[in-house]
């Protein structure tokens, strides 16, 4: 049995990260032929991998969304009728062209018996006795093989695989979702503004396979955008697998300013020191972001902007949320004073490069310090959504337990996650002065976690002491540079 698949639909198969994946297939233990891989292949390195139903198709989304919350999985439904019975007939239509190829590779076997009994030159007597008992033997079956199949058909029925042009970049549709709400949740810096078809930022081409629109859209498409089958991805739903061209952001310079009004949604009070506050976009001006940038707060009656570290994921980006500890800034002042639901907060952003390098197929360390968790947990969350690192590791340093505020998010995050390790720090380095003279003590504590720090990329969160001594012992271990990102919280 010779059958290729994606590396995306691979890595969901045998329950394991795409990053996992690419490390093996950089280390020549798996081949790929223009960008998919052989099931016969995977099977080999992944013998153990348990295959009796489809559970592991469902897993790593399972805990990821159960860890992450994500507002989506309540709406969740199940493709149409109509979509199904399209999948269908598309793996019906693969199936009768394997059947036809059968039948062919069927003539071909008989005019080679027959062109054998014609020959002269050779002893075709036993070379078709030999022929025919080769066919007389049952087909070899392999039962791992064909159960990956099976469940590879049922993901198939169940999700359309999406590829990007030009980069490559993939990503699963799921129920009834957009082309562009599967994206994003998939972690894709996707180009797009108001997510309901007025702008037409989003706009794609569709090179092959079929979507279907699920929502009218104001944006009106010219007839030569139609013709060359131009479409929303705000508006349109994956019928079947599909390949498209679309504009994605590459980095933080292609990500506009955008200035909106948001509403005040909800305001926690988790101690005396922090407040987390959820803002709420219009549906029509939603943030476009990368995760672990920060954007400039102010309420109504302040002169001054705050900046602020984003604490959410780009997945859900008309809800933001913000970690802002209890200072002497208008801002804070005015959140532990004055705010409450449904007042208005002025958002200007986003701003900043403390983002994840998702070319590198590093395991991810992420070290902060207080409120340094806000920026983590954005990235982390993103992370998740693209599923390519191997590891895990958040490094949470505070005065004392009662300062992480969300602690217990990042437990279950812990216990939902095989790959994610939370590690809490009690420590003075809190407060530390600015030589940073107990940092050291703290970064042992870390490094004694990391067997291979050189196999880990650091984001470093936090004020300029802790910044100064993961670098200098990051550095002093053999940690490039190129694999540490620092953020200092009062973005300088």
């Amino acid at each position: 049995m010779y059958k290729y698949m994606s590396l995306s639909r691979a890595a969901r198969l045998v329950g394991v990260k795409r990053g996992a994946l690419q490390k093996r297939i950089q280390a020549g233990e798996i081949k790929t032929f223009e960008g998919e891989l052989l099931i016969e292949d995977l099977l080999r390195a992944y013998p153990d991998t348990e295959l009796e139903d489809s559970t592991m198709l469902e897993h790593t989304n399972r805990i990821k969304d159960r860890a992450v919350g994500r507002i989506y999985t309540e709406n969740a439904v199940l493709p149409s009728s109509e979509t199904l019975n399209a999948r269908v007939q598309q793996l019906a239509q693969e199936l009768a062209a394997i059947r036809q190829q059968n039948e062919q590779y069927a003539e071909l076997i008989a005019q080679l018996k027959e062109k054998l009994q014609q020959a002269d030159n050779i002893d075709s007597t036993q070379l078709r006795q030999w022929l025919d008992q080769q066919l007389e033997q049952p087909a070899t079956v392999q039962p791992a093989a064909s159960k990956l199949v099976a469940n590879d058909t049922l993901l198939r029925l169940m999700t359309a695989h999406v590829r990007i042009l030009p980069s490559g970049h993939d990503f699963f549709v799921e129920g009834a979702s957009s082309l562009l709400e599967a994206g994003l949740r998939a972690g894709l810096a996707l180009d797009y503004a108001c997510s309901n078809g007025n702008c037409g930022k989003c706009k794609a081409r569709l090179v092959s396979g079929e979507i279907e629109k699920i929502r009218n859209h104001d944006y009106v498409l010219s007839e030569a955008e139609k013709a060359n089958n131009e479409f929303l991805m705000c508006c349109n739903a994956a019928v079947t697998d599909v390949v498209i061209e679309a504009v994605e952001a590459h980095g933080v310079e292609d990500i506009p300013q955008q200035s909106i009004d948001t509403k005040v949604k909800k305001i926690q009070f988790p101690n005396d020191h922090v407040s987390l506050l959820h803002l709420k976009t219009p549906r029509t001006n939603r943030l476009r972001f990368l995760a672990g940038q920060y954007a400039s707060l102010r309420g109504d009656n302040e002169q001054q902007a705050t900046d602020m570290s984003i604490a959410s994921c780009p997945c859900d980006d008309m809800n933001l949320h913000f970690q802002i500890p209890r200072d002497h800034s208008e801002l804070s002042q005015h959140v532990f004073n004055n705010l409450k639901p449904g007042d208005v907060i002025h958002l200007r952003g986003p701003a900043g490069d403390f983002v994840l390098d998702e070319e590198s197929f590093n395991s991810l360390a992420f070290i902060c310090c207080n409120t340094g968790f806000a920026p983590a947990k954005s990235l982390i969350e993103h992370a998740m959504a693209l599923d390519i690192a191997e590891s895990i590791h958040l490094f949470w340093i505070t005065a004392d337990a009662e300062d992480r505020y969300l602690d217990n998010l990042c437990r279950s995050w812990d216990d939902a996650l095989d790959n994610f390790h939370f590690h809490p720090i009690d420590s003075s380095l809190a407060n530390a002065s600015e030589s940073g003279a107990e940092s050291y003590n703290v970064m042992d504590i870390i490094l004694q976690k990391l067997d291979h720090p050189k196999d880990y990329d650091f984001y470093v969160a936090g004020n300029t002491a802790i910044i100064g001594a993961c670098k200098a012992s990051l550095l002093e271990r053999g940690v490039s540079e190129s694999q540490l990102k620092v953020d200092n919280l009062n973005h300088e």
